[in-house]
């Protein structure tokens, strides 16, 4: 039997761009987010959060167009 595999196409969603948050039916969430553990240093922490604050770092979602799709559908 030959099998065709559905390849979806995905896309990046950065945060402030329209889809980047959802709704789980109580609140908005995010769909990405950067996080920081307690173990990690204080000096690298502090690197990470200044280039957070420079837009160098970025929250991405990759998100497949199907479930953006099915997802605009169910609105």
């Amino acid at each position: 039997m030959n099998y065709k595999i559905h390849q979806s196409t995905t896309r990046r969603i950065y945060r402030g761009q329209a889809d980047f948050h959802i709704i789980d039916g109580v609140k908005m969430v995010p769909r990405a987010e950067v996080v920081v553990l307690e173990q990690c240093p204080n000096n690298i922490r502090d690197m990470v959060n200044y280039a957070i604050a420079k837009g160098w770092i970025q929250p991405v979602a990759t998100v497949r167009d199907d479930e953006l799709v099915w997802e605009k559908l169910a609105k």
